[in-house]
Formats: C-alpha cells, sequence, structure tokens
C-alpha cells in the first residue's frame, strides 16, 4: 500500500519539477549563448545577476509549490480518512510525504549542477573563474531555499480560523530565510542553521497534524 502512496507523490511532484527542469534549460541556453555572443569569460554567466535571480525565482517557486502540493493534495482529494487506516496512520504518511520531497529537492540540486556544468562545457569564451566560484551563488540558494519548503508544507497542514494566520507560516519563512544566504562562512554555518530551522518547522508540523481532525 505504501509503495501506491509513493507512487502517488512522486507522479504529483512530477509535473513541477519537470517544468523547473525545463525553466532551468531555457535560462541556461540563453545564457551560454548570450556568452557566447559576447565572448564573456567561460562560465561567469553564473555569477551574473540575470541567471542568479531566474534560478533562485525557479527554485523558491518549486520548493513552495512541492510543499503545497503535499500539504494540500489530501484535502482536495478527499484521502486522509483512507489513508488514516493503514498501518501507522498520519505519522507514517506525514514521513512519506517529507521524505519524498527530500529527495526531490536532491534530485533537483543534481540536475541543476550537471544542467550548469554542461553549460559551462559548452560556453566558448575564454577561461574565468573556478568551478567552485561559479557555483557558489547556486550551491547557496540549493542549501538555504528547503526551508521554504517547510514553511509551504505546514501552512498547507495547519488549519486556522484566518486565512492569513493560515499563512503566517509560510509568509514568516519567506521573510526569514534570505538571511541564510549571506551568514559568514555560509558554508558551514548555513547548512546547519538550514537543518537546524526545518526540524524546528517539520516537527510542528507533526504537533498541529497531531491535534487535526482528518476524518
Amino acid at each position: 500500500m505504501f509503495k501506491s502512496m509513493l507512487k502517488k507523490e512522486c507522479v504529483e511532484l512530477a509535473a513541477p519539477f519537470l517544468l523547473a527542469v525545463t525553466g532551468l534549460v531555457l535560462l541556461v541556453s540563453d545564457s551560454v549563448i548570450d556568452s557566447s555572443r559576447h565572448l564573456h569569460a567561460k562560465g561567469n554567466w553564473m555569477l551574473d545577476e540575470d541567471f542568479v535571480y531566474p534560478f533562485l525565482m525557479i527554485s523558491l517557486a518549486l520548493a513552495a509549490i512541492m510543499g503545497l502540493i503535499q500539504s494540500l493534495s489530501e484535502d482536495v482529494q478527499g484521502t486522509w480518512r483512507y489513508v488514516l487506516a493503514l498501518p501507522g496512520g498520519w505519522r507514517r504518511i506525514l514521513s512519506l510525504k517529507i521524505g519524498v520531497g527530500a529527495v526531490v529537492w536532491l534530485c533537483w540540486g543534481v540536475v541543476s549542477a550537471a544542467i550548469s556544468g554542461l553549460g559551462i562545457l559548452a560556453d566558448v569564451g575564454p577561461a574565468g573563474e573556478t568551478w567552485f566560484r561559479l557555483a557558489d551563488p547556486m550551491l547557496r540558494i540549493l542549501v538555504c531555499v528547503p526551508v521554504v519548503y517547510c514553511g509551504a508544507f505546514l501552512t498547507g497542514l495547519r488549519r486556522a480560523n484566518w486565512f492569513f494566520s493560515r499563512l503566517a507560516p509560510g509568509i514568516g519563512v519567506m521573510l526569514c530565510w534570505f538571511i541564510l544566504p549571506y551568514l559568514p562562512h555560509w558554508w558551514i554555518v548555513a547548512p546547519v542553521v538550514t537543518a537546524g530551522f526545518a526540524a524546528v518547522l517539520i516537527s510542528v508540523m507533526f504537533h498541529e497534524a497531531s491535534h487535526r481532525d482528518f476524518a
């Protein structure tokens, strides 16, 4: 039964993931073409705001949509009462959903690195910055944006009497997450802070779910 749930989660997240990949392919292709046309240094387009900010927007949209789809899908389809009859109940279902979301985000990171790497190899410009320097903005985004997924998931999961109070977790995370990429020694501090922030949000998810009537 849980294999069916796993398949369902993967199918639901496939569309936004593929749309994000398509958007990244178009973004990288446009950046490489423009760089080659003007003979810019090889791969330096990865440091340009015309690449960094669109990639940030794509990643933010993917994280938020993933969280909302996974948390709202059972409400829309009316299947919570059915899945609660499964062994482990909502705790196992919620853990499965979060696990699938984490794997999909990891795949997004790998695919983003692969597409960008191919773009650098296709760039015909003179030698530019080192690979790590080029990847720095992308890595910051990939490391820090997952908290947006957790905030969106919590927003869809929780119940509130007022619309804006229900949106509070997602809005709060969106207002705070952008501090993470600018922390000093981000490659050490940001992953730790992101993991801690995500752990808090996930614990709140389970707390909210424990007080919710899914029937």
